[in-house]
């Protein structure tokens, strides 16, 4: 600091009557000198730290030349750093006598003023500096710093703005206007002042390390790695630096670069937890279920906070391995670590979908204990100030709650459906609980009045935002999925709240009034083991968007793969984690009936030699042999659609079936044999193929799944036959007509209004 004000002291003033001195005595205790040789003495003094000699030099200065404001001023920043407070203002007074239009008199009482804690005095002395002397770039950054010392963000950032006007090229005014744009979350201004200031100082490492954060939680991945590395050139020792830029990577899919990450994050502090349970995750993701075990146990045996996801965690690996009920137990441990992760609910609801042991009652039972939790978090909202809700037939506002509106599954469904929605029938507001920068998100945002970021905001702020939107009808389209926000429904922030595309069950929200469905996923008779009321669209609850134009033109194989290799195929392209036993001794007993079958398995947990050698060795304990069965990792969507050019017939898994992997097959001509149980995600594929006109190929036992997969694959002929017309025939069917199912919808959803008004004017 006082480099910064000692620039200040060859100024030269023009002499005022002469004031008291009170001390002559320091004059001669110094050899005779002029006035300016021994306040330049002093200066350097005072640079030097030796601030009490300073005090004797200014002193005998002033005596010398009583007009000597210079003096004043400079033996006032001597006396400030001894804390003699009184006294350096008792000389910036005396200084203002002689010069009362020298700035630095005013600024220096504004340094004096925030010494003592009076930052209102200390604004106003800096609003005076400013007025005489304008171009004080000094007198700005202090004024800056007073205002942010009184919370005031928006003062300080209008000081600033001006500054950096003025000052072009002065590093800490940009860099100062960041750190306040970051605080006020405006994100685009934030990025535009941290990479000025990386322009004007490129070794400036809080900017970068700003930057690159602001860049990361914008999922602006791409811009974030390279300021994450250009922060680590500066200092490459920064832990968390590593950390972040492995999360960055990781999102990228550079997945090994991000192992790399964390693994120096860990060379720096081996029990930084968080980068432990992050490498979890990507090695659970990669395929490399062992490691990424040892990760998790390794943070649950720190008893760190991050104890609860690493249970999560756990339970994935040991549910990707086909060990369900332990799976089960990590996720009830995660519960019992911290009982208000609902998260933790959500996956083990999730995962007793997987399980073919959990019977209705058992889900249901565990649905009412995340019910009861959900309701004691939440104070509903009881009325809402929706537009003249007593117009039934008015134009409605639709809300979409979910992370996945995006290249998602949930994305693909939702696409052929909002594109063909009548826009005066039906105002759609997006509530996205993730960023997504994808061409897909593009085109969703273009059929939506407005488009909300709800990540980083809690539950009941965005309850409150909803509430607020005034929408009618707020739709959830995650249900226990990742990414989704059912607690924020818990709230009723609108009147009439309905699940819907992303779950195959229920949620057991308090508030969620409607489960939107078709009569095969959810059979009348199964009514009971809803939380909500089911409400039933006249056809399939599902419309599922064509592949677009780049995938679309991939051509359907001219031969069966069984007419091109002399035996049947059958395929699965679905997650490793719905690979339970149950459905692989089903896949058993069907190979065991055609020995010259073979099977071609692709998902991307086969990414990695690990997980294809567990998954071998899995399919073996039932008599499929590893000569009989290709496994593929991932890949694009284009080459996984010209896949099935390699595959005859689908196997479904039990009891959580085929979604979007059964639309896409059944796109490629390639049909699927499910076997429809009593649990909706269990049905899901009887639904998909009933509305496809394929009901020849829905089983309704275990016999009749393997009998169905057996005589299909004797019939080569048919299947030649359905493989050329099957992609025609989808089209004209309610499961690919996005205009037929958006007018099934558009018609519901006025129904629903219509009921609650009927409600409400009642009341």
């Amino acid at each position: 600091m006082f480099k910064k004000i000692l620039s200040l002291f060859d100024n030269k003033k023009t002499p005022n009557p002469p004031a008291e001195i009170e001390n002559k005595s320091a004059a001669d205790q110094l050899p005779e000198e002029t006035a300016e040789l021994l306040k330049d003495k002093g200066d350097k003094l005072l640079t030097s730290g030796q601030s009490s000699e300073a005090i004797l030099c200014y002193e005998a200065a002033i005596s010398k030349k009583p007009e000597y404001a210079d003096a004043y001023i400079n033996l006032s920043i001597a006396l400030r750093t001894q804390k003699q407070f009184a006294a350096a203002l008792a000389r910036l007074e005396q200084a203002r006598k002689i010069s009362p239009d020298d700035a630095y008199i005013f600024f220096n009482m504004g340094m004096l003023a925030n010494e003592n804690g009076d930052r209102q005095a200390a604004i106003k002395h800096f609003e005076k500096t400013l007025e005489l002397a304008p171009d004080l770039s000094d007198a700005y950054l202090d004024l800056a710093v007073t205002h942010l010392g009184n919370a005031d963000l928006e003062a300080a950032r209008k000081v600033l703005i001006k500054a950096a006007m003025r000052f072009p090229q002065y590093v800490d005014f940009h860099l100062m206007l960041g750190n306040i744009y970051k605080q006020q979350h405006q994100w685009d201004l934030a990025i535009a002042s941290y990479k000025r200031t990386t322009l004007l100082k490129p070794d400036c490492a809080e900017a970068h390390g700003n930057l690159a954060w602001i860049l990361q939680e914008q999922d602006q991945s791409v811009a974030a790695e390279i300021s994450y590395r250009e922060l680590l050139k500066l200092e490459p020792g920064r832990h968390e630096a590593h950390y972040n830029l492995g999360n960055v990577l990781s999102r990228l899919g550079k997945f090994e670069d991000a192992l790399a990450s964390y693994q120096k994050t860990l060379a720096i502090d081996a029990e930084y937890m968080p980068a432990h349970h992050n490498m979890g995750n990507v090695l659970r993701d990669v395929g490399r279920q062992q490691e990424a075990e040892l990760s998790f146990r390794k943070v649950i045996a720190s008893n760190s906070p991050h104890v609860t996801g690493a249970y999560i965690g756990l339970g994935d690996v040991l549910r990707n391995t086909g060990k369900m009920s332990e799976a089960l137990g990590a996720y009830r441990s995660a519960i019992q670590s911290d009982p208000a992760y609902f998260d933790a609910h959500d996956c083990v609801l999730f995962n007793l979908s997987f399980g073919n042991h959990c019977s209705a009652d058992e889900y249901k039972s565990e649905l009412m204990q995340f019910h009861e939790k959900l309701r004691a978090s939440a104070s509903p909202y009881s009325s809402w100030n929706t537009r003249n809700k007593a117009d039934a037939k008015r134009k409605l506002r639709v809300g979409l709650v979910s992370g996945d509106l995006g290249i998602h599954p949930v994305g693909y469904f939702l696409e052929n459906v909002i594109r063909h929605i009548n826009p005066d029938l039906v105002d759609f507001v997006a509530y996205s609980n993730k960023t997504h920068n994808d061409a897909l998100a593009a085109h969703l945002k273009q059929h939506c009045s407005a488009w909300h970021n709800i990540e980083a905001v809690g539950n009941e702020a965005a309850a409150k935002m909803i509430y607020e939107d005034e929408i009618d009808i707020l739709i959830d389209l995650a249900g226990h999925t990742a990414l989704n926000r059912l607690p924020v429904f818990a709230w009723k922030p609108a009147p009439v709240q309905v699940s819907w595309l992303g779950y195959f069950g229920s949620t057991g929200v308090p508030g969620m009034d409607y489960l939107l469905t078709d009569r095969i996923s959810v059979p009348e008779q199964h009514e009971e083991y809803f939380s909500e009321k089911i409400w039933y669209l006249p056809e399939t609850r599902l419309c599922f968007s064509p592949p677009t134009s780049n995938t679309a033109d991939v051509d359907l194989a001219s031969l069966m793969p069984v007419q091109k290799n002399g035996h049947i195929t059958f395929g699965c392209f679905q997650s490793v984690y719905k690979i339970n036993d149950y459905t692989l001794q089903l896949w058993g007993r069907i190979f065991q009936q055609i020995p010259g079958a073979k099977l071609r398995f692709q998902c991307k947990q086969f990414a990695s030699a690990d997980a294809c050698t567990q998954m071998l060795e899995r399919i073996a304990q039932h008599g499929i042999t590893a000569e009989r069965v290709s496994l593929s990792g991932p890949s694009s969507r284009l080459a996984y659609l010209a896949a099935h050019a390699e595959v005859d017939i689908i196997l479904d898994t039990y009891p959580y079936a085929g979604g979007t992997t059964t639309c896409e097959a059944l796109w490629m001509g390639v049909p699927t044999v499910t076997l429809a149980g009593h649990t909706m995600s269990s049905r899901q594929g009887a639904s998909l193929l009933s509305y496809a006109g394929l009901d020849d190929w829905i089983a309704s036992d275990e016999d009749g799944y393997v009998a169905l997969a057996v005589k299909h694959a004797e019939d080569v002929q048919y299947l030649q036959q359905l493989r050329s017309e099957l992609r025609e025939k989808l089209l004209r069917s309610s499961l690919f007509d996005g205009k037929r199912f958006a007018r099934n919808l558009e018609i519901e959803l006025q129904k629903m209004w219509t009921v609650f008004i009927a409600n409400h004017m009642q009341q």
